[in-house]
């Protein structure tokens, strides 16, 4: 998997887990594939947040049984 252009940003011994689990479909950047992992949100972006979180485990969940079963 190639370097994220945001790849400074993810954490050491999380680098190769995150491409892993981009390569399998399991998670995914933003349309330039960003992940984004230390952004700095606005308080109005951050209020949507916890609807988003909740949603993106489920979607994790899913995609995650789909890429093992």
């Amino acid at each position: 998997v190639k370097d994220f252009p945001d790849q400074k940003d993810i954490s050491g011994y999380a680098v190769e887990p995150t491409k892993y689990m981009s390569k399998i479909g399991i998670i995914k950047g933003d349309d330039s594939g960003r992940f984004m992992p230390k952004a700095n949100p606005s308080v109005s972006q951050a209020a949507s947040y916890g609807m988003a979180t909740r949603e993106a485990a489920i979607l994790m969940s899913i995609r995650t049984y789909e890429a093992i079963k």
